[in-house]
């Protein structure tokens, strides 16, 4: 889980590299196992290269939300990293401890 927080208004674009299967679900503030519908903003598989996830999504200035990364196939490990694009810069946290509600 990364939290990500953006400095200006605008569009913003958040990629994955990695040789694994990855799939992106980014949330507002927080969310649920229970449901993981609850707060979900938005989610991709495969829409970039090498099936990897591209999401593009408009923030207000000065907004964070989360991004979760887990791999298509269960119990797949491996290392991935994240790119963001926007009109500015854009800070990213890895959130050791779960915000579950």
């Amino acid at each position: 889980m990364i939290e990500i927080h953006t400095k200006e208004e605008g569009l913003y674009t958040i990629t994955s590299h990695s040789s694994k299967d990855l799939v992106g679900y980014i949330y507002e503030n927080n969310f649920t196992l229970f449901d993981l519908n609850i707060n979900k903003i938005q989610s991709d598989d495969n829409s970039h290269d090498n099936y990897q996830f591209k999401i593009t999504l408009y923030r207000p200035a000065n907004s964070s939300f989360l991004l979760i990364v887990t791999t298509a196939q269960q119990l797949e490990q491996g290392h991935f990293s994240i790119t963001v694009h926007g009109p500015s810069y854009a800070s990213m946290q890895h959130q050791s401890r779960f915000k579950f509600f």
